[in-house]
């Protein structure tokens, strides 16, 4: 329900959404699909006891920003090429959210006209 309402809040916001994905193989593909992600947002823990950290190294490999969301707030919790990568608490604060996300995201580019 949480991922539901989160992708109504970013498309409201003007967000293209290409998830949500409850599984890191569904995840991959959408994210492999497009080549211009501004930014992606992680949950740790995916379905089936999995967790986005391959994914975030895809991404990491690829120059792309990704913000992970997480209740796991222990450093250990992180593999250690992800301790320092920006993340939010849950629960989610929709204000902490959009914050994140214009920091750590591509900036919009709109046409001049």
């Amino acid at each position: 329900m949480l991922a539901d309402e989160l992708d109504e809040f970013l498309r409201e916001l003007g967000c293209e959404v290409v998830g949500p994905a409850a599984q890191a193989t569904e995840a991959g593909e959408l994210a492999g699909r497009d080549t211009d992600l501004d930014g992606a947002l992680l949950d740790v823990n995916l379905s089936r006891g999995e967790t986005s950290f391959g994914l975030a190294a895809d991404l990491a490999h690829r120059k792309v920003p990704f913000v992970f969301i997480t209740g796991y707030d222990l450093e250990s919790s992180f593999p250690p090429e992800f301790r320092n990568a920006p993340r939010i608490s849950k629960p989610l604060d929709l204000g902490t959210l959009v914050h994140t996300m214009l920091r750590h995201f591509a900036p919009v580019t709109r046409p001049r006209g």
